[in-house]
């Protein structure tokens, strides 16, 4: 398994994920995206969802798997995607909480057609603590 990649195999690993944090940081879920960097790519820690309903949702949104990043400064959980339409890439950004992560008409608006609702979700301007 690469480096800083896990797998979540059920649902007690998903919600011991948003809950291992004793401060609540998890809880702090702004509606608004952010733009990450390359570094954010690389150190933040990927958390893929390798149970069902999440692997038979990842494929109807032409997906291989659905994953979390999560911040390693604020221990805030995102949907993530990697933009990489006609500029440079960029890494997108989307808080969510647990109840959004159980919300799957939430997940499939927010993957479907390339992550494209995840990238209405950022806001360019946003400047919060990643």
């Amino acid at each position: 398994m690469k480096e800083n990649r896990y797998l979540l195999k059920d649902r007690a690993g998903l919600e011991k994920l948003f809950y291992e944090d004793l401060f609540g940081a998890a809880d702090e879920v702004s509606s608004v995206g952010i733009y990450g960097s390359g570094k954010h790519l690389k150190e933040m820690p990927e958390y893929e969802l390798n149970f069902e309903p999440y692997i038979g949702l990842a494929k109807s949104c032409g997906m291989c798997s659905m994953s979390l990043k999560k911040s390693c400064e604020t221990g805030r959980l995102y949907l993530w995607n990697v933009n990489l339409g006609g500029h440079a890439p960029r890494l997108e950004l989307v808080p969510v909480s647990l109840s959004l992560v159980l919300d799957l008409d939430f997940m499939r608006r927010m993957h479907e057609n390339h992550g494209h609702f995840l990238t209405l979700k950022v806001d360019a301007s946003a400047n919060y603590k990643i």
